[in-house]
């Protein structure tokens, strides 16, 4: 700027140049409307089986440089992301996510997520198939069967007829 001033204070897009400095005076400074963090949490599905991967994502307002904190009951999850992918073990989980913001300003900070729950049930047993004669009988009820690895088009059903020779094998029905 002109003068080539010592010092600069900026206020949004004003810009204030003096080449004297006066002491500083305290001024208590009351901030209405301050941010008040929101957030939200949805999965990827509400119900899954064992050993799928469960992702969840954050919608966010009102934040500065968020870091979010996610959580299964009081046992932290590790991603510090806003979404989290996890696999968890079979019963019922409360998924949360804490949000802090860096605004000094923010209200209500942190602030933390409704639960989110997610039940993830445990893989069924797998079939016990028995030969009768010229038949594949499963003791698991409706199964899929499969003749060297490729699905069999008249399944799901507890039997199945050999029709040809061939390693054949049965997948219990998931969700």
């Amino acid at each position: 700027s002109a003068g080539n001033p010592a010092f600069y204070y900026y206020f949004y897009n004003w810009e204030i140049s003096a080449s004297c400095q006066s002491d500083a005076i305290p001024v208590r400074a009351l901030v209405q409307n301050a941010p008040r963090p929101r957030i939200s949490i949805s999965a990827s599905q509400d119900t899954v089986c064992e050993n799928s991967l469960i992702s969840f994502e954050s919608q966010f307002f009102n934040t500065l440089n968020p870091q979010f904190f996610w959580f299964n009951g009081t046992q932290p999850l590790g991603s510090q992301l806003p979404s989290a992918s996890v696999f968890l073990p079979p019963g019922i989980h409360s998924i949360t996510c804490r949000l802090l913001s860096a605004d000094t300003c923010a209200v209500n900070n942190p602030v933390t997520s409704l639960p989110k729950q997610v039940v993830v049930l445990p893989s069924p047993p797998a079939p016990v198939i028995v030969q009768n004669g010229s038949w594949l009988v499963s003791n698991s009820g409706t199964v899929s069967w499969f003749i060297s690895g490729q699905p069999i088009g008249n399944s799901p059903s507890d039997s199945i007829f050999i029709y040809e020779s061939g390693i054949y094998t049965a997948m219990v029905l998931g969700l």
